[in-house]
């Protein structure tokens, strides 16, 4: 079983199988609520199976599919429910992937050739994911956080884990030292480094350089493809050290200034939540007033008819969907889009559908009350051209 995050959403969102389950539903933190939540998700899978079964899916395959998922009904972790309020799982013949979010799901249970991630959409960006890296002389620390709590991750192991690392490999002595640091996209060029009879300070310095240097180029693969923001925890002549070296595209224009070794972690995450917050609601702002300025131009659609024929052609830069809301129908991949009123057989979730095209074709989709999308309907979009 793996876990789902942000940075999967895209992936997620091409997927195309004969056989995409999602179910979706609330975690209870007391009795006697939570004892039900595993005999809740079991109910939940055996209405999978039944969709699948009159789909024509073969009844060994049936099983084969929903095993894995089956297994974590005696999973006491999944049902801990540590101040988690909703549990997504989606399964395929690959893998069985789980996110237990801060925010509550309704129940759901959804059975086609793609995921349904409308819920996990709007609940990556309710939660305010960012990464915090927390460096000091003596530890180098990475965690991913939200609104509600850190989570370490682990590191690799190269990794310097402390400037004395960098020191004793660096081996300052009284003649002079030269040595090159590593090529990175998120470290710089690649520079070479004198180390001569300068003062301790501006030996300190360099050291410092070398050290961070050396953190940014490990992190490179890690950071790869992330779009949370980065914020960096640090004493305060760290942080314009690291600002030079580092290239990460979404590195948090505030930190924490300190030393995080002094802080505690629930310190640590305070500070870390206060520092990202006017970045974590900065791009929805900027993406409805974007809206706002293109209405009168060719440049918006809010139809569904029109918004789906657009994301198939790639136009579609910036959708916004409305949170629990469903359009159900048809759609042929190309132009023609047909509405029901309520669901008939053989529809899909249109609104869903278009979440899922757009991050899979590289656009953003932000899911959102329904009082804000910028439309009368469910859905609007900001179109390339």
């Amino acid at each position: 079983m793996m876990t789902i995050a942000a940075s999967d959403l895209r992936a997620l969102a091409a997927t195309k199988y004969g056989a995409c389950v999602s179910v979706f539903m609330p975690l209870h933190g007391s009795q006697p609520d939570s004892k039900q939540d595993p005999i809740r998700f079991k109910n939940l899978l055996n209405q999978a199976e039944e969709k699948l079964l009159a789909r024509g899916m073969r009844g060994a395959d049936v099983t084969s599919l929903l095993g894995e998922a089956r297994e974590m009904i005696e999973n006491g972790h999944v049902w801990h429910a540590d101040g988690r309020k909703g549990l997504a799982v989606l399964i395929e013949p690959k893998a069985v992937r789980c996110s237990r979010s801060y925010q509550s799901f309704d129940e759901i249970v959804r059975v086609g050739e793609r995921f349904h991630l409308g819920p996990l959409v709007r609940s990556f960006a309710d939660s305010g994911q960012f990464l915090l890296l927390a460096i000091s002389a003596n530890s180098v620390r990475l965690y991913r956080g939200d609104q509600h709590a850190l989570e370490p991750l682990a590191l690799p192991e190269p990794m310097p884990k402390s400037l004395r690392e960098v020191e004793q490999g660096s081996q300052f002595d009284k003649g002079l030292q030269f040595h090159t640091a590593a090529p990175s996209s998120l470290a710089g060029s690649h520079v070479g480094i004198m180390h001569g009879h300068g003062s301790p300070k501006d030996e300190q310095k360099t050291l410092w350089s070398e050290y961070l240097r050396n953190v940014v180029q490990h992190l490179e693969p890690v950071l790869h493809g992330k779009s949370a923001p980065l914020v960096l925890a640090a004493v305060d002549y760290v942080h314009p050290i690291f600002r030079a070296t580092c290239r990460f595209p979404h590195l948090a224009n505030a930190g924490v200034t300190g030393s995080p070794d002094e802080l505690s972690e629930l310190e640590l995450h305070r500070r870390a939540v206060d520092a990202v917050r006017p970045e974590l609601s900065a791009d929805l702002k900027k993406a409805l007033d974007r809206y706002r300025e293109l209405e009168p131009t060719p440049r918006v659609a809010f139809h569904i008819e029109t918004v789906l024929p657009a994301i198939e052609q790639g136009r579609v830069e910036i959708l916004f969907a409305a949170d629990e809301s469903h359009i159900w129908g048809r759609f042929d991949g190309q132009n023609q889009v047909s509405v029901h009123r309520s669901e008939e057989p053989g529809d899909v979730d249109l609104l869903d559908l278009a979440i899922c095209e757009t991050i899979a074709k590289g656009g953003s989709a932000y899911v959102i009350e329904r009082d804000r999308v910028p439309s009368r309907d469910p859905v609007a979009a900001i179109l390339r051209w």
